[in-house]
């Protein structure tokens, strides 16, 4: 059910509903639910719910359903497994939709080489079930087939003669097709149909189905041709060979991307530099990374949000990152002191405070590694002390001394 909303077959009014039933949401509250009902409900959310999130009065339908659940969780008298999967679908929604999943998926030869080294690097079999990507439930995917159903509905519809689907293109010489069995109302009452109104028969005339002899129509099944390749696309190819950053600043500057582009692109150099084969690889790409939000990025605004996607991506869960990849905090320091000391030279990028992992002791030790990073340039640290001082604000109850240190 949900993957038909998410190929928009099914619309949002069917989808209130559904839902109105799975809950007995349309009932005057006396009515709880039962548990497999629950359970279709949550899936169903689960599924759609980034992508219902960005929809016009989506997040007002969300919340509606989040504090429908709420009360069921508190009084439906469901069994524990229900009332966490309740509870999970809640946090889901609270982090944004942004999951990590543990899923096989089919993998090359050389991926599995790929990702036996990594697994080395990573601590070898120890950390092999710790393995897991983040992925955001719920959003509307680009699914590898979407440009050949595209072909094939407009195939489809100008193969529309009247209102009526032709399945094959008849030649001048072939007499049409009679339509399936219809009543005659059906034909009399068209308006825009006078060639049908004044037949006399059942059949229809053979200048409504007759196709153009010189028209080119394509046959049997096409299939759909390569996805087309974005800016990001083009900055990957560079990316992935860690060039110096002279030259990595040319191809970029050449590509002209827009502003969404450029957050993608750099979304993509993210995931690479975590899924790097090597410390030092891993190294060399942060610090591009870092080059790029400092530099390259064409605005202010553009640079704050891609920091902010730095942030989420690495900084907040840091200790999910660190489980699999114990040198994460050395990495994700070295990128934010870089990136903090372009910004320091910057006037008109104005931060307030740093996201940092939730955490004590991670974002204790991440902001004791910048701050001994910078302590070569007196200005610049003052610059980032304020900016952790800011940002600790939110563990009053712990001790901040290293701050001051």
């Amino acid at each position: 059910m949900g993957e038909l909303f998410l190929r928009k077959v099914i619309s949002v009014g069917i989808l209130k509903r559904i839902v109105c039933t799975l809950l007995q949401m349309d009932s005057d509250g006396s009515h709880i639910p039962c548990e497999y009902l629950v359970e279709s409900f949550l899936e169903l959310i689960t599924t759609i719910g980034y992508t219902l999130e960005q929809m016009p009065h989506g997040p007002d339908m969300l919340n509606d359903y989040m504090g429908h659940l709420t009360n069921l969780k508190k009084n439906g008298n469901y069994s524990l497994r229900i009332v966490y999967k309740i509870q999970d679908l809640i946090d889901l929604r609270a982090k944004n939709w942004v999951k990590k999943v543990f899923k096989e998926r089919a993998t090359s030869v050389a991926d599995i080489h790929l990702e036996a080294k990594q697994e080395e690097l990573k601590g070898g079999s120890i950390h092999l079930n710790q393995e897991g990507k983040f992925t955001t439930a719920g959003r509307q995917a680009r699914r590898h087939y979407s440009d050949y159903l595209m072909n094939q509905r407009q195939l489809a519809l100008s193969k529309m003669v009247n209102g009526v689907y032709v399945a094959q293109d008849k030649s001048p010489d072939e007499p049409a097709p009679e339509p399936s069995t219809a009543p005659e109302t059906s034909v009399s009452c068209d308006p825009v149909s006078p060639v049908l109104e004044s037949s006399s028969s059942s059949e229809f005339p053979k200048s409504a189905l007759k196709s153009d002899p010189n028209k080119k129509h394509p046959g049997g099944v096409r299939f759909a041709d390569k996805e087309p390749r974005s800016p990001a696309d083009d900055v990957m190819d560079v990316f992935k060979h860690d060039p110096p950053h002279d030259r990595f600043t040319v191809e970029w500057n050449q590509l002209q991307m827009s502003h969404s582009d450029c957050l993608e692109a750099l979304s993509k150099m993210i995931d690479k530099c975590l899924n790097a084969v090597s410390v030092s690889k891993a190294e060399i790409r942060g610090d591009l990374i870092a080059y790029t939000i400092g530099r390259l990025l064409p605005s202010s605004r553009c640079k704050i949000e891609a920091f902010s996607i730095f942030e989420t991506t690495c900084l907040v869960r840091l200790q999910d990152e660190v489980l699999d990849n114990p040198g994460a905090v050395s990495l994700f320091a070295r990128i934010l002191y870089k990136v903090l000391d372009y910004f320091y030279k910057q006037p008109d990028i104005s931060l307030e405070r740093i996201n940092l992992p939730p955490e004590f002791d991670l974002a204790r030790d991440l902001a004791v590694r910048v701050l001994d990073s910078m302590k070569d340039s007196e200005d610049s640290l003052h610059y980032a002390r304020g900016l952790l001082v800011s940002s600790f604000a939110c563990f009053e109850d712990h001790d901040l001394s290293f701050l001051d240190a």
